[in-house]
């Protein structure tokens, strides 16, 4: 059988103590069960590293970290209105479904 990823760039936010019951808790298990109904085998999945909580969520639902990405993620404007491009470093991890 050929691996395939279903390959998700999403911000789920923590919002909850209890992560699991917490609104992006469930978002995420939505998508890990439709990517296991789809026959993917893997789901992946993208994080801000400075995003912590997001990162504890999803180590919580047994997304492992694989490694990191830096990414242009559109552009800011700067002191005097000057537009710079923004460089984010993202966390890449993943789940077997």
């Amino acid at each position: 059988m050929t691996s395939r990823n279903l390959h998700t760039k999403t911000h789920i936010p923590s919002l909850a103590s209890n992560a699991a019951r917490s609104p992006g808790g469930k978002l995420c298990e939505s998508v890990i069960n439709g990517a296991s109904d789809w026959g993917y085998p893997t789901v992946v999945l993208e994080v801000e590293s400075s995003n912590f909580p997001a990162i504890k969520l999803y180590t919580k639902m047994g997304f492992e970290r694989v490694g990191e990405v830096y990414e242009k993620d559109g552009v800011e404007v700067g002191e005097g209105g000057t537009v710079e491009d923004r460089i984010v470093e993202l966390v890449r991890m993943e789940r077997e479904v």
